[in-house]
């Protein structure tokens, strides 16, 4: 199982994912795909990406207590980190990457 997450990313991106994958909401994108594959499909969105594109993919690695891995790109609010073995999921409040007060930011 392989779940692609992309944000801002050109639209080209946007079409090659949904010529592969099902997708289920703005930027998800759902598939059952060999490792191979995975790894061609990954090489293509870095190279399709620019400076603004967020990109998160996650698949089944049995190896680890979870059974996932992840690879990533850019710099979103909600990122996952290794922690202690484990994947986990971190966010970034909007203050922290505006450099504004809750205030100034409704």
């Amino acid at each position: 199982m392989l779940v692609l997450v992309i944000e801002c990313a050109p639209p080209k991106l946007y079409g090659f994912c949904s010529s592969w994958a099902l997708q289920v909401a703005t930027g998800v994108y759902v598939a059952n795909l060999p490792a191979k594959t995975r790894e061609e499909i990954w090489d293509q969105v870095k190279t399709w990406s620019d400076a603004e594109t967020r990109a998160i993919m996650l698949w089944s690695a049995p190896s680890n207590e979870q059974g996932l891995a992840s690879a990533q790109i850019g710099e979103p609010r909600r990122r996952v980190v290794e922690y202690e073995g484990l994947l986990v999921s971190t966010w970034i409040p909007r203050e922290a990457v505006n450099g504004t007060s809750p205030k100034e930011n409704p």
